[in-house]
């Protein structure tokens, strides 16, 4: 049996076989457990473990194929993708009921916790059906369990969390308690995760699409993490500096370590570096609506940026040196692809600072420190410098968890999540050390806990400057080699007109639809309306630009498409669930097209227009006065609160930023007078006429067609 199995991985599971043969002989595990198969009446085979001298039985003793089918019945399946969970994997006839109740979008996660079981298993029963499907997963503690708490994260969303079934081995839940509750953890955190992010997604999609296209702008200057791989030296390590409580006590130990690792600033931090006089090789900002003081100091607009194209576009704007682009998304990771220059794979965790790590890694880093990484509360304090920043609901999910000297801290679900992300992280990597040098907050298992100062002393021991191989890497692209993705992203404009014609009418089908169930009962023929819908949704979901339109949906289909696997058993319900599901979804397709087409955001900028335009006569006056010699303080007191009044409701629009993109070369061009305070004057008045000048130029064309030109 063996060898048919180890065949069927060969073919179909390679990598695991690898882990299998790599692992053999480590196990951990109770060896006094005595494991044996026996036979039923039926002649099926009956798996059996001896622990204590006593002996359970984990199949029926007479018909182990029916007992397994009755078991399999309790589960409801009724989603039309369902994420099967079955705690043990036993002799496998548990799961082959499953599988064989599965449809075929539906997907089984098989957590064996017993590595001498499987391997059992695999010599002595023939289980090559379901290491060879394609929608089966097996993971093995001993062997690969490190990989489920990713792949979980991998497979689950919002769409499909309602459809998760987890299911239990009879018999194993006792006997493996512990490696249970590891099992139902790791499933709760990625639920929770899930709600998470699912929230994030809701509130943040239409600002992240928006933010895309507008950072489409600097790709073709920038860089991606694959143009570093392989530059870094051996034992260079990276030091993460978050904004933890605890960065007030070893943030002067920094400067030691300048010039002797890779100093990389969450955004957050980067204005406590600045304040300390800290010099760092690198900043990263990876969220889309992120406050844009953080990055707005002049000391740090040329230093060099990891983000992402959704990162908020205020900050990208304003920074002027090399920005590291640490994904694509959607259609510009096959772009990149094609063009021989492709995103690496990353996982970036959900928060800046887990990101940070991600993409330390994916540099190269051997070892990587983190400082500023509490992750728990110091007293009511939540950021260094005493700051205490409060969180939605953050009353709810507080609990205490063990500390860095061996405390117990109060800690909250959001740092939790990041906690055990960074554990499931660490449990991954294979010859990589964690150091967590952060001396407080919460302790991150698996890393090797260190002060600083010690692991400057130890480590930080040759000189390379990351900032300069930062600085002086050539682009990713030349400008001949992007100018065909140039080309390609231009094309997107074409294609949401093509989704919008589309989506209208599949919007209409669907309407035809719901009238004609309502009125003629579950058994009309609806294959007519089917087949048209099937045709436009191909050529939708064809298009490159329906990525970025999916995602902006994102917060309607939330609520709209959430119960759209449903089944309920009525098929006159289930007919009229999924038409008014489907239109909801082509409704927001149209209106996306629509608002990134500049509908969205015409309201805000006729208001920026409006408040430049009332500026501009205020400067005139006050160069008048400063002409006549009237410029006295009051006068000037009372004509600045004036501009600056007009200045604080024009600045609270995201597009006054977007703008201003094309305002800078127009400015440094204009003729100078010896007075600075008139050079001011009419910097100003010419700074509002350019963004006038743009803002009629936007509401022409509208706002995917500007930021696409200045691709």
């Amino acid at each position: 049996m063996l060898q048919i199995n180890e065949k069927v991985l060969t073919e179909y599971r390679a990598d695991f076989l690898e882990k299998i043969r790599n692992t053999q002989g480590a196990e951990t595990e109770n060896n006094s457990d005595r494991i044996e198969f026996d036979k039923a009446r039926d002649g099926s085979s009956v798996l059996l473990l001896e622990r204590d001298g006593q002996r359970y039985r984990f199949n029926s003793a007479f018909r182990p194929l029916q007992e397994a089918e009755r078991w399999a019945a309790q589960y409801k399946l009724d989603y039309m993708e369902n994420i099967i969970l079955l705690f043990g994997l036993g002799n496998g006839i548990f799961a082959r009921s499953l599988m064989k109740r599965m449809g075929e979008r539906d997907s089984l996660i098989v957590y064996e916790p017993s590595s001498r079981i499987f391997r059992m298993i695999l010599e002595q029963e023939d289980i090559s059906d379901l290491l060879s499907n394609p929608h089966i997963c097996i993971l093995t503690e001993g062997i690969n369990e490190q990989d489920f708490y990713f792949i979980l994260e991998g497979c689950l969303e919002w769409r499909n969390v309602n459809a998760l079934c987890v299911c239990e081995h009879p018999g194993y839940k006792e006997l493996f308690i512990d490696s249970f509750r590891r099992f139902v953890k790791q499933i709760a955190d990625n639920v929770d995760l899930v709600h998470a992010q699912k929230h994030t997604m809701a509130h943040f999609a239409h600002e992240s699409i928006f933010n895309m296209f507008f950072n489409m702008q600097y790709l073709s200057k920038a860089n991606i993490l694959g143009d570093f791989t392989g530059k870094i030296p051996e034992g260079l390590p990276a030091i993460i500096v978050a904004a933890g409580p605890s960065l007030d006590k070893n943030i002067e130990e920094l400067k030691r370590a300048q010039g002797k690792a890779f100093i990389l600033a969450v955004d957050s931090a980067v204005n406590i570096l600045l304040d300390r006089g800290i010099p760092f090789d690198a900043m990263i900002s990876v969220d889309a609506r992120k406050n844009p003081a953080y990055l707005s100091r002049e000391e740090c607009r040329d230093i060099p940026l990891f983000c992402m194209l959704l990162s908020r576009t205020h900050i990208l704007l304003n920074h002027r040196g090399k920005k590291i682009f640490v994904m694509g998304g959607f259609c510009i990771d096959d772009y990149y692809q094609e063009a021989g220059h492709p995103f690496l794979p990353i996982e970036l965790g959900g928060s800046v600072a887990t990101a940070a790590f991600a993409v330390c890694v994916k540099l190269g880093f051997q070892k990587i420190v983190l400082i500023g990484q509490d992750l728990a509360y110091s007293g009511e304090v939540t950021h260094a410098g005493g700051k205490i920043k409060k969180i939605v609901n953050e009353d709810v999910g507080q609990e205490e968890i063990d500390g860095w000297h061996g405390d117990k801290v109060k800690s909250r679900y959001d740092w939790i999540f990041y906690r055990n992300w960074f554990e499931s992280a660490i449990q991954q990597l294979s010859g990589i050390q964690v150091i967590d040098a952060t001396e407080g907050g919460a302790l991150i298992h698996g890393s090797e806990v260190m002060a600083l100062s010690e692991v400057i002393d130890a480590y930080c021991t040759q000189a390379f400057s990351m900032k300069e191989l930062l600085i002086q890497a050539p682009p990713t692209f030349q400008e001949e080699e992007f100018q065909s993705i140039r080309e390609k992203l231009q094309h997107m404009e074409k294609e949401m007109k093509s989704i919008k014609r589309n989506s209208e009418e599949a919007a209409m089908i669907c309407s035809q639809a719901i009238n004609l169930v309502k009125q003629c009962g579950q058994d009309v023929s609806l294959n007519k309306q089917v087949k048209r819908l099937d045709a436009l949704n191909h050529q939708m979901i064809s298009q490159p630009v329906y990525g970025f339109l999916d995602y902006y949906v994102t917060d309607t289909a939330v609520e709209d498409m959430k119960d759209i696997n449903k089944v309920t058993g009525s098929k006159e319900q289930d007919t009229l669930d999924a038409y008014t599901s489907a239109k909801a979804l082509y409704d927001s397709m149209i209106q996306a097209v629509k608002d990134l087409s500049g509908e969205q955001l015409k309201e805000s900028v006729n208001i920026v227009k409006k408040h430049l335009q009332e500026q501009i006569p205020i400067c005139e006056q006050a160069i008048e006065f400063i002409e006549k010699g009237q410029w006295d303080e009051q006068t000037k007191d009372r004509l600045y609160a004036q501009i600056m009044e007009l200045g604080q409701k024009i600045i609270v629009h995201e597009v006054y930023w977007m703008l201003r993109s094309e305002v800078t070369e127009g400015v440094a061009k204009m003729k100078r007078t010896e007075n600075k305070d008139i050079n001011f004057m009419n910097s100003w008045i010419l700074d509002n006429k350019l963004c006038i000048e743009e803002a009629d130029r936007f509401i022409k064309s509208g706002f995917v067609h500007r930021c696409l030109q200045r691709i």
